[in-house]
């Protein structure tokens, strides 16, 4: 996948020629909730883009994304990919208690970008991220299940995980 100016590109997968594997936001939004869909997006990472390297001892893979579902592809990487693997996790509000090494905030509640994405950009985005829960789930006929990813993301926040990051 490449993004470019907003635009999103979907290119097929063949040969053996990487040493480079990059997995961008690899879930949509709106599909995320769809058991079915998540877990075969998780089934090509696992299967058919593990062989489409060149050297599997060399080889390096990056993962590129926002926490949408407690069952995404961060916590595939985090349970199948080797030990060693670094995890770096920026959430939009800093928490002292979950940072990486990398990141440079030392405060609680610190904005990772804050000239761009300020408390009114968060909100909206918050916004129209529940709308989209809503459109996805209305689109598989079950309206009340709003309610209970509004008790699925509480866990999330029970579980001291950053809600603009998964929500």
């Amino acid at each position: 996948t490449h993004r470019q100016a907003g635009i999103r590109f979907r290119v097929t997968v063949t040969g053996r020629c990487g040493g480079i594997r990059v997995y961008d936001d690899p879930h949509k939004m709106d599909e995320v909730e769809s058991d079915k869909i998540r877990e075969g997006v998780l089934r090509i990472y696992d299967t058919t883009l593990r062989s489409r390297i060149t050297d599997p001892r060399i080889s390096a893979k990056v993962l590129v994304m926002q926490r949408l579902h407690i069952s995404d592809a961060t916590d595939w990487a985090l349970k199948n990919w080797p030990r060693d693997t670094t995890h770096l996790m920026f959430p939009a509000r800093f928490e002292a208690d979950r940072a990486c090494a990398a990141d440079p905030r030392l405060y609680d509640g610190e904005l990772l970008w804050p000239e761009v994405w300020g408390e009114e950009e968060l909100a909206k985005i918050r916004a129209e991220q529940d709308q989209v829960a809503r459109e996805a789930l209305a689109s598989l006929g079950d309206d009340t299940r709003f309610n209970e990813l509004h008790e699925k993301h509480a866990a999330i926040e029970k579980l001291q995980l950053d809600p603009e990051v998964y929500m």
